[in-house]
């Protein structure tokens, strides 16, 4: 790789291009489990690796496996559906279909973003945020908690989290 990336570097002296390698970071995608012995060096200057960037929104690790952002995810759906329940009033007067097109146009898409980056997590993604999917169908007007899941849907009218992330 540094013989790479000593190409990188005399293609930006070319050009007249500058890369800053005190704010650069790499991250290193592979089977092995090792991290290099070797320092990766540019412009004289060693390049921190890290094992996790977020990029555009999205965290990705070293292994590709989203955890991080999956989590993330689940806390800001999980913030936002509560504020949505704040600002109905615990959904006084606010009927079932519209609590469920609030949730879908508020929350829903919260938890889809980077579905399509993610899409080697999207299982993990699903178990982790169908407890938000759910707890919005809960509190929906007209609706138990003591009820399934599947009852609920069918209820609300709402697609399976899994179908919903799959198709997405």
């Amino acid at each position: 790789m540094n013989v790479d990336l000593k190409q990188v570097e005399l293609w930006c002296n070319k050009w007249n291009m500058n890369i800053a390698p005190e704010k650069t970071e790499t991250l290193l995608f592979s089977d092995n489990q090792q991290v290099p012995t070797q320092s990766l060096i540019y412009n004289n200057k060693v390049l921190k690796i890290t094992t996790n960037k977020k990029i555009l929104g999205i965290n990705v690790d070293d292994k590709l496996s989203f955890e991080q952002h999956n989590t993330e995810k689940s806390k800001q759906s999980f913030k936002a559906l509560s504020s949505l329940d704040r600002f109905l009033g615990k959904t006084n007067g606010v009927s079932q279909t519209l609590y469920m097109r609030l949730y879908k146009a508020l929350v829903l898409p919260i938890m889809e973003y980077g579905t399509a980056a993610t899409v080697t997590a999207t299982d993990k993604a699903t178990k982790e945020l169908e407890p938000v999917q759910r707890s919005a169908m809960i509190n929906a007007p007209g609706c138990l908690s003591s009820r399934s899941t599947v009852a609920l849907e069918v209820l609300t009218n709402t697609l399976p989290l899994n179908i919903h992330m799959r198709m997405r």
